[in-house]
């Protein structure tokens, strides 16, 4: 219990530290509302492809691409990372995640959602990676720990948050005398982009990125003893993350 409360209490300072800070707080502020909007239309993305036109192969072919695309893009973001160029690649990923949201969303066909996935394959999950490795190199060594299991409990939490409000969000469209499941749906696809956008531009106008705090080996003084990664934050990833899964299935299910 006491190493429950203290992985909670860690994640409320980094939360803190993280609005806190300038450099931390714009980024972050992409990935909260991007992780919460995309949610947003989660349950029903499928549903929405296969009213514009989309087969069950075409579909899978959407995720093929844009598999394909982290893997091949991954390592330039990577490259752009290393030269210390962290605003880059954060803007040109968060542009692609936004253009592509976009493009979904309007498709009107079943070559407009190929478009999107091609362009959602060049930035989109690479923006979470981006920020996720920014945010770890602006943070002292001793801290990464807490740092990547906040983030990843952060994004679970907002996207679970954001999922669970759909069935609301669809039964006030319905009830404003929206029926037809095609315009529905593209409103739904909507609901990500204004987040997207809105993101996009506080990123490109506020965002002036840290410099990356060195590790003392490369600094030439003695080395610190690695502190392990504390069990209270591994059990607090691991419930999280079951609980976003099981509330992702619950909502599949309701469809």
């Amino acid at each position: 219990m006491e190493q429950a409360i203290h992985g909670v209490r860690e994640q409320y300072s980094l939360l803190a530290s993280m609005v806190r800070r300038q450099e931390l707080f714009v980024p972050m502020l992409g990935i909260w509302v991007a992780s919460f909007g995309g949610a947003l239309h989660a349950p029903v993305t499928t549903y929405f492809q296969v009213e514009v036109g989309a087969s069950t192969a075409q579909i899978g072919n959407f995720g093929i691409i844009r598999t394909a695309g982290v893997l091949l893009v991954s390592p330039l973001y990577g490259w752009l990372l290393d030269r210390r160029s962290a605003y880059l690649p954060a803007v040109l990923s968060a542009f692609c995640c936004t253009f592509g949201c976009l493009m979904h969303g309007f498709a009107p066909d079943v070559a407009g959602l190929y478009f999107a996935s091609v362009i959602l394959a060049l930035g989109a999950v690479n923006f979470w990676n981006v920020v996720g490795a920014y945010v770890a190199l602006a943070t002292p060594r001793e801290q990464r720990h807490v740092v990547v299991t906040g983030f990843q409990v952060q994004v679970a939490t907002l996207r679970l948050v954001g999922t669970s409000l759909y069935p609301a969000v669809d039964s006030l469209l319905k009830a404003v005398g929206i029926e037809q499941k095609l315009l529905r749906y593209r409103i739904h696809m909507s609901e990500c982009s204004i987040f997207c956008v809105f993101a996009f531009v506080y990123l490109v106008v506020r965002f002036q990125p840290a410099a990356w705090v060195e590790d003392e080996d490369r600094t030439g003084e003695p080395r610190k003893a690695e502190q392990p990664v504390k069990y209270s934050q591994i059990m607090l990833l691991l419930v999280t993350s079951v609980i976003q899964t099981f509330g992702e299935t619950v909502d599949c299910c309701d469809m």
